[in-house]
């Protein structure tokens, strides 16, 4: 049954196995009728073609000549114009299962084998455009908020409104923290991922929610992030039930009246650690 999408988007196939193109271009056609596809049969025109195309999707081969998917994606995923691609990198049955930690420590999104069902390709990337989707409508609101933070009163008070909103609706843990790494502010997610109302946080430190072997390391960790020096950490907290879970931490100031603190975007990624361990064990 063909997928209908409401609005037309575009995809990239990059292989250089002309049947494998040929196959994606068909599978593609079947199930997302509305949707553009081009093709590259090598890394060199895949990333020609991602710079003249801007497509919304990326299906990767892991294994060609020349530049291989393993050095496309870590090019794509280092420049801000193209690392919010999401990219489904595939490979042969008979990958080694470093290539697909490989893989995803260069920014693939997702990993899948040939040959592989239709239906699971097609689920991979339906999962992968949402996410996109969602992630482009929070850098859009970020974008407007930080635009609107110089206008007038008004137009801050109404800011204030919409990143709240932002704030309370985000699939994400939120949390706003001082130099010192107090708690100020949390959001609903935030909760949720400590299993905790947000009396139980706010006013805390950051380091009483982390195991006792990783405080030293958060410390340091949090003085890059405060400071500038770097935006993305892995880190793991320790919830109410006392369960380990590790998270990835994205940083950004928050700057007024001459104080700065700290909105920390973390996300659960032990999907994607439970992922990579069950290669490394193959």
């Amino acid at each position: 049954m063909a997928i209908q999408s409401e609005q037309a988007f575009n995809i990239l196939a990059i292989d250089d196995t002309p049947q494998n193109l040929m196959l994606l271009e068909m599978l593609m056609e079947e199930f997302f009728p509305k949707a553009t596809i081009k093709t590259a049969p090598s890394g060199e025109e895949g990333l020609q073609l991602i710079q003249a195309e801007h497509p919304d999707i990326i299906l990767l081969d892991a294994i060609m000549p020349g530049i291989d998917g393993f050095e496309v994606c870590s090019q794509l995923k280092s420049q801000p114009s193209t690392a919010h691609i999401p990219i489904l990198m595939t490979s042969g049955i008979k990958v080694n299962a470093d290539d697909r930690v490989n893989g995803f420590e260069g920014g693939a999104d997702s990993y899948i084998c040939k040959p592989y069902e239709a239906e699971e390709l097609v689920a991979q990337m339906v999962a992968l455009l949402r996410l996109k989707k969602s992630e482009d409508e929070l850098r859009s609101h970020k974008v407007r908020l930080e635009m609107d933070l110089v206008e007038t009163t008004d137009v801050l008070e109404d800011t204030t409104e919409r990143f709240r909103l932002l704030f309370e609706s985000s699939p994400d843990a939120i949390f706003v923290q001082d130099e010192s790494g107090m708690i100020l502010d949390v959001n609903p997610a935030a909760c949720a991922l400590h299993k905790l109302e947000p009396s139980a946080l706010v006013g805390c430190n950051f380091r009483d929610f982390l195991p006792d072997s990783s405080r030293s390391r958060a410390d340091h960790d949090y003085k890059e992030l405060f400071s500038g020096h770097t935006d993305t950490v892995e880190s793991v907290i320790v919830d109410s039930t006392g369960t380990s879970v590790p998270v990835e931490i994205r940083a950004s100031q928050l700057k007024k009246d001459h104080l700065t603190n700290l909105l920390l975007t973390v996300r659960d990624i032990s999907e994607r650690k439970e992922a990579q361990e069950r290669e490394s064990d193959l």
